[in-house]
């Protein structure tokens, strides 16, 4: 899998077809997380109930198990691509990248009542935050 993980980041990850920001987590989820687990692995030793066991044992949010998940899979496919393997065990590995808690939406009155607590700084970064929506 290192081969394949170093072919990937040759081949894919040089920003040709890519935009910036997608190869700089590309490379951040396979450095962090596919690499230093499945790197040492020969390529069709890899399992898709191995795969789901690892995702599962991740203390992240089922969002970013679901990211590094499509990463891994672009490997697969990279792979595939180039006629290394003929299955990609990570297509039949079961993810969900459901929230673990509800989202927290403050009413109109609410915000006033926050807003009308906070300093002049303060509220100027939380108005520019509202108001674009981060």
């Amino acid at each position: 899998m290192a081969d394949v993980i170093a072919h990937f980041r040759e081949n894919e990850l040089n920003g040709e077809r890519r935009a910036f920001a997608t190869v700089e987590t590309y490379r951040t989820l396979i450095s962090r997380h596919i690499e230093p687990s499945w790197g040492g692995y020969r390529l069709h030793a890899v399992r898709t109930v191995d795969v789901e066991g690892w995702l599962d044992g991740l203390p992240l949010a089922p969002a970013s198990k679901a990211k590094i998940k499509g990463v891994f899979s672009l490997l697969f496919n990279h792979v595939r691509r180039h006629e290394w393997v003929t299955e990609i065990p990570i297509q039949m590995v079961r993810s969900s990248s459901k929230r673990l808690c509800e989202k927290s939406v403050l009413s109109p009155e609410e915000f006033q009542a926050l807003i009308a607590e906070l300093p002049a700084r303060e509220k100027a970064m939380v108005l520019l935050a509202a108001s674009t929506g981060l």
